[in-house]
């Protein structure tokens, strides 16, 4: 692909999340013939690449919080999640050039930079839309998809995203969880 080499697993996945487009993925997979496999998380339906990073994914499902602060009585699933929270400790910060905005890591500055651009790297084959995250990205590409996996308890219904699920189950709840701040009640 790009040639570029980490130190870590993870460094890697992050470059070619942040990077790459899942297309260049695939095309460099098939030059090298190569074939990307995927691992369904069979809690919350989320497609990784490999059973690494599946079992890694669990791990969060699992309630397991091994990774604790130093600076206060907080707890984290990941690596990752303590090293960013502790910033908040620390004061490092990446400050956008364009705005006051601050982030904790330069991942979520770079996306956050696409919306001063306009860069949208993530265009939808589908449709005309494109996006600034990969995240956003594949989020969307389960509107064009057919399969209604998240069945509802109440009745018959199924939805593409468990989002969408839990906005159903809500009609039949009665659950109102989002007031506007503008109207009076």
């Amino acid at each position: 692909m790009c040639g570029k080499t980490f130190e870590s697993f993870w460094y890697l996945v992050r470059h070619r999340t942040d990077e790459h487009t899942k297309e260049e993925v695939e095309a460099a997979l098939q030059e090298q013939g190569l074939e990307r496999e995927s691992f369904e998380c069979n809690i919350c339906g989320k497609l990784l690449s490999c059973q690494y990073t599946l079992n890694h994914h669990l791990e969060a499902h699992s309630g397991a919080r091994n990774f604790h602060c130093d600076y206060c009585d907080k707890s984290f699933a990941y690596k990752a999640q303590l090293k960013s929270h502790t910033l908040i400790h620390t004061g490092t910060q990446f400050t956008c050039t364009d705005c006051p905005k601050q982030f904790r890591n330069a991942y979520a500055l770079r996306v956050h930079r696409r919306t001063h651009t306009g860069e949208k790297p993530f265009q939808c084959e589908q449709c005309p839309k494109a996006f600034h995250s990969r995240a956003n990205y594949e989020q969307h590409l389960q509107i064009h998809s057919e399969v209604r996996k998240y069945q509802c308890n109440y009745c018959s219904y199924r939805a593409r995203r468990p989002e969408a699920l839990k906005t159903h189950i809500r009609t039949h709840t009665n659950e109102r969880p989002y007031a506007c701040k503008v109207c009076v009640l």
